[in-house]
C-alpha cells in the first residue's frame, strides 16, 4: 500500500512528533512500504525525517520524493548531473569575466552548494525520486497538482492541517472526495 502527506508548511509542534512516528509505525505494521514526499515544507521534512529513522527497524520500507517541476530534478541520472556540472562551469566562466559581477559570482557559487547539498539529500534519504507529469499545467498550479496526483496514487494520506482553509485543507477533501482513507494528526 502507498501512503502520501499533507500538512502545513509551519510543521508539527515539538510535543506532536512522536504522534506521527507511531502513525507511521502503525502504517507500516498494516503492509504499507512506500511512502510518497513531497519535501517542500517543514511538515514534509519531519515526515521524511521520521521515515528515514524508521528505516533502520523496518529497511523494506521505501521513501519516494515527488516533484512537480523539472528544473529541481536535475539529478535523476548521471546525464542530468553532468549537465547540471557543465552548466555551473558555464556560469562561473561567463560571470567571472564581468568586472562588476562579485556579487553574482557569490550567488552562482551559493547556489552551486544549495544544490550540491540537496543532491546529496537526495541520495541520502530517498530510494526513488519521481517526477509528475506536468507540462501541461500552468506554472504556480503544479504543487497543488502534484499533492492531487499522489492522492490518485495513494491509498492513505496522513494530513496535518491546524487551519480551516487553505491548500492543504483543499487537498485533503479532494482525497475524501475520492474516498481515500484520511489520517489527522490534528486531532
Amino acid at each position: 500500500m502507498k501512503v502520501c502527506f499533507i500538512g502545513s508548511h509551519l510543521g508539527l509542534p515539538e510535543e506532536e512528533l512522536s504522534k506521527l512516528e507511531i502513525v507511521l509505525r502503525s502504517l507500516i505494521k498494516m503492509g504499507c512500504c512506500i511512502f510518497y514526499c513531497g519535501c517542500y515544507g517543514k511538515f514534509d521534512w519531519q515526515v521524511v525525517e521520521c521515515l528515514f529513522k524508521l528505516k533502520k527497524d523496518y529497511p523494506k520500507l521505501r521513501i519516494v520524493k515527488i516533484k512537480p517541476y523539472y528544473q529541481f530534478n536535475r539529478f535523476l541520472d548521471k546525464h542530468s548531473e553532468k549537465l547540471y556540472k557543465w552548466g555551473m562551469e558555464e556560469l562561473r566562466a561567463e560571470y567571472s569575466k564581468d568586472k562588476e559581477g562579485y556579487d553574482r559570482n557569490k550567488s552562482i557559487l551559493e547556489r552551486e552548494v544549495y544544490y550540491k547539498k540537496w543532491f546529496e539529500d537526495e541520495k541520502k534519504y530517498f530510494d526513488e525520486t519521481m517526477l509528475c507529469d506536468l507540462d501541461n499545467k500552468p506554472y504556480k498550479t503544479r504543487i497543488i497538482e502534484c499533492n492531487k496526483w499522489k492522492i490518485d496514487e495513494c491509498d492513505i494520506l496522513v494530513s496535518y492541517c491546524p487551519l480551516k482553509q487553505g491548500n492543504s485543507v483543499k487537498i485533503k477533501n479532494y482525497a475524501l472526495k475520492k474516498n481515500k482513507k484520511v489520517i489527522e494528526l490534528n486531532q
